[in-house]
């Protein structure tokens, strides 16, 4: 942008001139003077050229209208020293090298270009390294560095040391065939070796020796004696020879307890000293009494009460044989097996025949059970019936031609 500010004695545009501090914020555009409480008195647009003077720098600035920025054109030039040289705070950091100390690798990869730029050095505390700065756009890695190659006298390290480096070193040819190579056939002598602080250690010749023959391997031709182990802190116990002596003999007197056929015969199992049959046919000859037996042929249970099979005392039970007629159940039943326990009577307002059963609606009896035995009432004539099952809508009885 170009402006023409003065034409012959006429002024096209008015630049102004401001002056302000270092630290004064340069206005744009207006510039804008205020009274002592702040109030705005003026309003000065600030023409292309104008000019501003930092009083205390010295520095001028103009500015650029149609970008709105204020560029330094003045010229500093810095006074020399009583010894007729620049001062280095005026110099630029990059034209001198200096050696930077870091604490280790760590802090130097975290080396910016405000500490330190290239041809610097960089010395690394806990390796004791130095590193050139070799390109400071990668200080963050090794690429930004080159390390020093230092040359140091043997000398000087054999005195460091305390060392005579005559009588302390050996040359190159006293060393020469003394272990030059570790291989299978050139191994080093555990005797030799100190692995007092490592963690995997190596065995003597002694030792050993004293290992030949000690179970050199487990498998299965060679087994670990159960005897020797000592298992009193582990979850999973061996059992010794003794144990598994007695635990042979247990099996045997728990296999003298069960005399064990095939079905159909006569096998049980004794339990607290009484038999328990079970099988799915009736057991045949000498039945102590007290024996339980279990089966389709018990229908569920039997107690015996005799010394055979053959039923004939009160103390025999059968729970669920209609055809007894002797025992508790006996007791309960006629010769027929016809109930003789009363039943609950039970006026229905329809019986119907089914394909199995007859059947009544539920409501007429809600609390029917199956199993009960009931009296169903039917236009004055009552039928004694089993409810053989149950359904939301019907209870069901055992004969459907009632």
């Amino acid at each position: 942008m170009i402006t023409v500010i003065k034409q012959g004695n006429a002024y096209n545009r008015r630049v102004i001139s401001l002056e302000g501090l270092f630290t004064d914020t340069k206005p744009v555009e207006y510039f804008i003077e205020t009274d002592s409480n702040g109030v705005e008195v003026a309003r000065v647009y600030i023409e292309n050229g104008s000019i501003f003077t930092e009083i205390d720098t010295g520095d001028k600035y103009m500015f650029d209208a149609e970008n709105k920025v204020w560029y330094k054109v003045s010229k500093n030039y810095v006074s020399l020293d009583e010894h007729g040289f620049v001062p280095l705070e005026n110099l630029p950091p990059e034209i001198y090298e200096r050696m930077y100390g870091v604490a280790d690798d760590d802090a130097r990869f975290d080396l910016t270009t405000d500490e330190v730029q290239n041809g610097d050095v960089v010395f690394v505390n806990n390796t004791q390294i130095m590193y050139l700065v070799v390109d400071e756009t990668k200080l963050d890695s090794e690429d930004g560095y080159r390390e020093f190659a230092a040359g140091i006298a043997a000398k000087a390290v054999a005195d460091k040391d305390g060392n005579q480096i005559d009588t302390t070193y050996a040359t190159k040819s006293e060393v020469a065939g003394k272990q030059d190579t570790i291989d299978s056939s050139h191994k080093l002598d555990a005797d030799l070796v100190d692995d007092s602080n490592s963690t995997n250690k190596f065995t003597s010749a002694a030792e050993k020796a004293a290992w030949n023959g000690k179970q050199d391997a487990i498998d299965s031709n060679h087994k670990l004696d159960a005897d020797l182990v000592d298992d009193s802190s582990a979850t999973h116990k061996f059992a010794t020879s003794a144990q598994l002596s007695q635990i042979a003999t247990n099996q045997s007197n728990i296999d003298g307890q069960q005399n064990a056929t095939a079905l159909g015969g006569n096998g049980y199992a004794i339990i607290n000293g009484i038999r328990l049959y079970v099988s799915s046919t009736a057991p045949t000859g000498d039945i102590p009494d007290g024996s339980v037996g279990v089966g389709g042929w018990a229908d569920s249970h039997n107690i015996m009460g005799t010394s055979t099979d053959t039923i004939t005392t009160p103390a025999d039970i059968y729970t669920n044989d209609t055809t007894a007629t002797v025992g508790m159940k006996g007791q309960m039943e006629q010769q027929s097996g016809t109930t003789t326990v009363p039943s609950e009577s039970v006026t229905v307002s329809s019986l119907e025949s089914g394909t199995n059963y007859a059947l009544f609606p539920k409501a007429d009896f809600p609390n029917a059970v199956v199993g009960d035995t009931i009296n169903i009432v039917v236009s004055d004539t009552s039928y004694s019936q089993k409810v053989m099952k149950i359904d939301a809508s019907y209870v069901y009885i055992e004969n459907r031609t009632v």
